[in-house]
């Protein structure tokens, strides 16, 4: 009876130490396979980032370039832009400011 409670404890020491080895193995490869994959959304992400930099800037340049491209039409077609529109309701406020003054004088 005691050579078969040996062996019973033997296979239950053997048994442990077996389950420990597979759980340090198991940690070990899934531990580094959550590393690898956390590395890769960091990199996935910062590729994203970059992406989404790269065509803001784009469509910056695509609006600045659209605008110069409106303004060609606009000058070539005759039509005045918006601060040429301005720039003429000034100097006609100015001279009818000066109208009406040359009117006030002129009556007196």
């Amino acid at each position: 009876m005691d050579v078969f409670r040996k062996g019973f404890f033997t296979g239950l020491g053997l048994g442990m130490l077996a389950k420990d080895e597979v759980e340090k193995n198991f940690s070990e490869v899934f531990g580094a396979a959550r590393d690898t994959a956390k590395e890769g959304m960091d990199e996935a992400r910062r590729q994203g980032e970059d992406m989404a930099n790269q065509i803001a800037e784009q469509i910056s340049k695509m609006e600045m370039r659209g605008e110069g491209e409106v303004q060609d039409v606009l000058s070539k077609a005759g039509l005045a832009t918006t601060a040429e529109v301005q720039e003429l309701r000034t100097r006609v406020e100015a001279l009818e400011k000066a109208l009406e003054e040359i009117q006030g004088k002129g009556g007196q």
